[in-house]
């Protein structure tokens, strides 16, 4: 567990120690100011000097002022420094998750995966450091604590010791309990935010097909899965805090009872008998915190190995060199294999600059994933060779070719939500350059019937525009990066007749410093194609 937050607590050690120097400052005021306060009081009981009460209310006062701005700085500290390793925490994971295997990534629900590693990141993160700043403060000030209470009364501090032996039999009982409800509570919560954010994504299909009855009650049963196993958590935890109330209770009664007998016996003070119960309370409080903390561990165990999980899923393999241009592309004696079975075997293929190649069959039969393996997201799940001017795929850093070289607009486009100038990254295009693309690809014409023209927001989900707009948006992003390699899977699937004539026409014009893929399974590229695959069943 600690291994896993040692980078975190390493990169913001200095904030750790700022917040170890307001706590060393706050712990005298916080332990010694019930003793202050039971010795004003016997001071009472003995003197009538009004002076002793400003000099013990300058004290008080001064104890006070310090705690308000220590406890106000160190608090604010403390939950910037759980925000800040939270997050960090976060962009590490998603990072981790982008870079698996395709068909891993795949597999996760997105609303599922996101919400569980953001809530174990968050509960993993914030208690490790709270481990780390209350764990030996609470003990060196416990040990003063029962110093003071065995000078007042030994016998009341021997109440406290037999505490122990009760509190670790609850925690005992109970630990395994918890433990199973906890991992079925967070799991169903994530299922159950993963079902809302599927269908809060989905509003306009659900709209369409009417189909609101049939989501709704999907999302009934996934919460009402969810409100089962969170009731039995919430169960299981106030049984244990029930009976360690009752325990507690029943402590502070009997401290109650003998101090009570002993202030009358005059064998202890009026202020010492405050002194006994402030400082009871408070080692009550701490013994609870450490067996409560038992209980933690529990819970934030079951995060540390969902978290652990994920971290075991073994990232691709990515080579090492670095590519400046792509000449040619050569599939040689290579199969794609989904799911234990090969969609095509023995493919031999060369892909050369300055030709458009034209990919066509039926829906299914592997199109977009041959072009994925080409490009080298599919890493695992070829066999053969690809190689790019000579140089095998596996050996090459695919991330700064698919980030430098190769662009791809896929069939339904996931645009960021940004401005169309923003997504184009238009602030480091040459401006003449972007105008000329602009106006042949038609996008100048589209961008002036938006209200902000070129620097219109694109909303979350590109709501706010249509298919077609979308697919045109993708487009010229492609062709304004000047990329060696361009794929276009189903281009024209949401554009109009004009439009998909003026993106074969700027094919055309362009192929010269390209080599240019369009996916199809209509026949709209193959009178400007200059090859023409056809994908079949197990063959090309």
């Amino acid at each position: 567990m600690f291994k896993l937050l040692k980078p975190y607590l390493k990169k913001n050690i200095l904030s750790i120690i700022k917040l170890f120097i307001y706590l060393i400052i706050l712990f005298p005021v916080t332990v010694f100011t019930p003793y202050i306060n039971g010795i004003y009081i016997d001071k009472l009981t003995i003197y009538t000097n009004k002076r002793i009460v400003i000099i013990f209310t300058s004290i008080i006062a001064l104890i006070n002022i310090v705690t308000i701005i220590g406890n106000y700085l160190s608090n604010r500290l403390y939950i910037k420094l759980q925000t800040q390793v939270g997050f960090e925490m976060n962009v590490d994971f998603m990072e981790h998750l982008k870079k698996l295997p395709f068909r891993k990534v795949c597999q996760f629900n997105p609303g599922y995966i996101s919400d569980r590693i953001n809530s174990d990141c968050n509960i993993l993160s914030n208690f490790i450091i709270s481990l780390i700043l209350n764990f030996f403060n609470k003990f060196f000030s416990t040990i003063i604590i029962i110093v003071i209470v065995m000078k007042i009364n030994y016998r009341i501090s021997l109440l406290f010791i037999l505490l122990i032996p009760l509190y670790l039999i609850i925690y005992n009982s109970l630990k395994k309990m918890i433990a199973i409800r906890v991992l079925k509570y967070k799991e169903s919560k994530n299922e159950y935010i993963a079902e809302y954010y599927s269908q809060s994504n989905n509003i306009r299909y659900i709209k369409i097909e009417a189909t609101f009855y049939k989501y709704r009650s999907r999302l009934l049963e996934v919460f009402n899965n969810f409100l089962k196993n969170f009731l039995s958590y919430i169960d299981s935890v106030y049984l244990f805090t029930s009976i360690e109330n009752l325990v507690t209770s029943i402590v502070q009664l009997l401290i109650v009872f003998i101090g009570g007998i002993q202030v009358i016996e005059k064998s202890v003070t009026i202020g010492e008998f405050t002194v006994l119960l402030t400082y009871s309370r408070s080692l009550i409080g701490t013994l609870s915190y450490y067996l409560n903390l038992g209980k933690e561990i529990k819970e934030v165990n079951v995060s540390y190995l969902r978290l652990k999980e994920i971290l075991d899923y073994e990232k691709e393999d990515v080579g090492t060199i670095e590519i400046t241009n792509i000449e040619e592309i050569v599939a040689k004696d290579m199969s794609i294999i989904y799911d234990d079975k090969k969609l095509f075997k023995n493919i031999d293929y060369i892909f050369n600059r300055g030709k458009i190649y034209c990919i066509k069959g039926e829906n299914g039969v592997g199109k977009t994933s041959f072009v994925y393996a080409l490009i080298g997201i599919l890493m695992g799940d070829y066999e053969g060779e690809i190689k790019y001017n000579g140089i095998d795929l596996k050996d090459i850093n695919t991330y700064k070719i698919r980030e430098n070289l190769i662009s791809v607009v896929m069939q339904e486009p996931s645009l960021e939500s940004d401005s169309i100038y923003n997504i184009l990254n238009g602030s480091c295009i040459d401006k003449e350059l972007f105008t000329n693309i602009g106006n042949k690809l038609g996008i100048n014409k589209l961008s002036e019937k938006m209200e902000n023209g070129i620097h219109t927001k694109i909303n979350h989900m590109s709501n706010n525009i249509s298919g077609g707009e979308k697919q045109k948006i993708s487009i010229f992003k492609a062709f304004l990066s000047n990329s060696d390699l361009i794929i276009l899977d189903e281009p024209t699937s949401a554009l109009d007749r004009e439009s998909c004539d003026k993106l074969k026409r700027y094919l055309i014009e362009h192929k010269k410093d390209k080599i240019i893929i369009c996916i199809s399974h209509d026949n709209d590229f193959i009178d400007i194609a200059d090859k023409i695959l056809i994908l079949e069943r197990n063959s090309l």
